[in-house]
């Protein structure tokens, strides 16, 4: 719950797909931020709806029982959460942030990527994805992001 994960962007995103259909939002993690967040889902009234739950050691409970994944960051270093999103059959929604993203998901071709901070967007590509709209990946492109796949593009790039 830092900066770097834009949660007010994603939250505003929610209180506009909450007005179209029911949803939960969860949010795991911790950070500096968790007040600020807990303030703005009160002024938006989506305390029923929405659960900052902080820190777990195990994040794929959550996944299984999800029906979309968001990365709402405003930067990332890669994104891994993204590939494990994937590899787990879940849709995801992010945004094309500098870093990741745009690479995992083949240019917006196995997931929706909208622009950093556009709440609006983001929630027109939930909804899509709620709806049934959504983008499989094939499992070839996830090999590229196996251990030993990284392991040996690393190698190749040492000339090992």
């Amino acid at each position: 719950m830092e900066e770097q994960k834009d949660f007010p962007s994603l939250i505003k995103a929610f209180a506009i797909v909450r007005k179209v259909q029911r949803a939960r939002l969860v949010i795991l993690g911790s950070g500096k931020d968790r007040q600020q967040l807990n303030n703005l889902v009160r002024e938006l009234g989506l305390q029923d709806d929405v659960a900052l739950i902080g820190f777990v050691d195990n994040p794929y409970a959550y996944l299984a029982r999800s029906h979309v994944f968001v990365l709402s960051s405003a930067w990332e270093g890669f994104g891994n959460v993204i590939v494990e999103s994937l590899a787990l059959g879940m849709p995801v929604v992010s945004t094309n942030c500098p870093n990741g993203p745009a690479e995992i998901l083949d240019n917006g071709k196995y997931g929706d990527l909208v622009s950093v901070g556009d709440s609006e967007a983001m929630a027109q590509a939930i909804l899509r994805v709620l709806s049934g709209n959504s983008k499989s990946v094939e499992p070839e492109w996830l090999e590229q992001f196996t251990l030993a796949s990284v392991t040996q593009q690393y190698l190749d790039v040492m000339g090992i």
